[in-house]
């Protein structure tokens, strides 16, 4: 019989999808980072693992050994796959545990039967990558896995490498995931379209968004400029009107379903380019100094900490140093897109000018 703890961490949000919750709630993970099990029975595949807290690994295995309807031969094989949106480590942390598990349930009563492992799947990050140290992390624990639950890849490596438009198809042919490579809120960002195969009245399919889009607040990113990129490709899927692309609900890393996706990726790109108006706004102003006087004499430049101030002026100055992350990663966009100029300086104190119009 379930628990009251595992129905409120286990939902079944269709026939082919089951969300259990990683249970790291938290500032930036909001209610805990979404795990999916994707498939009508065994083996299924599993997107995400959370990051490694021990209250997961009770709610993955409940969800496992739940009685299924349906006979089927895979009793030696639980999940076929494991797919890594992306290299935070709260959507890899857990692969040890899991794995364990998957290779724990099989040996209690198949032990004379060969496990079938899973393969473990993530899209390749830029050689020169920003964030080292979460590679570093990822890296540290790839190395940690032992080769017998997982199968490795033909270069031996436990990660097989993801690509664009690659197709996954769950053991009974009845569902399929697309692979679309989204980088912006980390370079090697994916978000997977769910399609219902045996859906005969062809209604939209789904996106598993991962970090992309959340279900409640605006999703971080380290590159602006390819985020808004990939965001608008998503949108341009929706609107395509392609059955075999477009797509409806979202299925977030953190979050609750979102029923109209691209809704709410149009009012992330809205919110986007009202915060870069604003800031346009600003750098076309003369900077005041605390004492309401002007100051030109720098060819009228901001500092990030300036621009913040008075965009976030209304809301409490704990607040500000996280906004000076996302005006900093504003600015950059505009200098590629040649509107500004960085004229020096570290941090949020860096300053900034603003290009005239070509």
């Amino acid at each position: 019989m379930e628990t009251l703890e595992t129905l409120l961490n286990v939902s079944k949000l269709n026939d082919y999808v089951i969300r259990i919750l990683g249970q790291n709630p938290g500032k930036f993970t909001l209610q805990g980072t979404n795990t999916y099990l994707i498939g009508r029975h065994p083996p299924f595949i599993l997107v995400d693992t959370g990051e490694g807290r021990d209250e997961f690994l009770p709610l993955l295995e409940a969800t496992l050994r739940q009685p299924r309807t349906q006979s089927t031969p895979y009793s030696n094989c639980l999940v076929s796959d494991i797919i890594i949106t992306h290299r935070h480590r709260d959507h890899f942390g857990g692969l040890p545990s899991v794995l364990e598990l998957l290779k724990r349930i099989h040996m209690e009563g198949n032990a004379d039967a060969d496990l079938v492992r899973p393969r473990i799947h993530k899209y390749p990050s830029p050689p020169k990558s920003e964030s080292l140290s979460h590679e570093s992390d990822l890296q540290s624990i790839l190395s940690s896995l032992p080769t017998s639950t997982y199968i490795p890849s033909s270069a031996g490596s436990p990660i097989h490498d993801l690509w664009e438009s690659q197709n996954f198809v769950t053991s009974d042919g009845t569902v399929s995931l697309t692979v679309l490579h989204t980088p912006g809120h980390t370079p090697d960002s994916i978000c997977l379209l769910l399609r219902d195969l045996t859906d005969v009245d062809e209604q939209p399919n789904s996106l598993f968004t991962a970090d992309s889009v959340l279900g409640q607040g605006t999703a971080v990113f380290e590159d602006l400029s390819t985020y808004l990129e990939s965001l608008q490709r998503l949108l341009s899927l929706h609107e395509e009107r392609n059955v075999k692309a477009s797509f409806k609900a979202v299925y977030p890393g953190h979050g609750p379903v979102v029923a109209d996706g691209p809704q709410l990726i149009s009012t992330y790109i809205r919110h986007r380019r009202e915060r870069e108006d604003q800031i346009v706004g600003v750098l076309s102003r003369p900077v005041a100094t605390q004492k309401g006087e002007l100051v030109g004499k720098l060819g009228d430049t901001w500092t990030i900490w300036a621009i913040v101030g008075e965009i976030y002026k209304e809301y409490p100055e704990n607040l500000w140093l996280p906004a000076a992350h996302g005006v900093g990663l504003h600015l950059r966009k505009l200098e590629r897109d040649g509107r500004t100029r960085c004229l020096g300086g570290e941090s949020i104190n860096q300053r900034w000018t603003l290009l005239p119009k070509v």
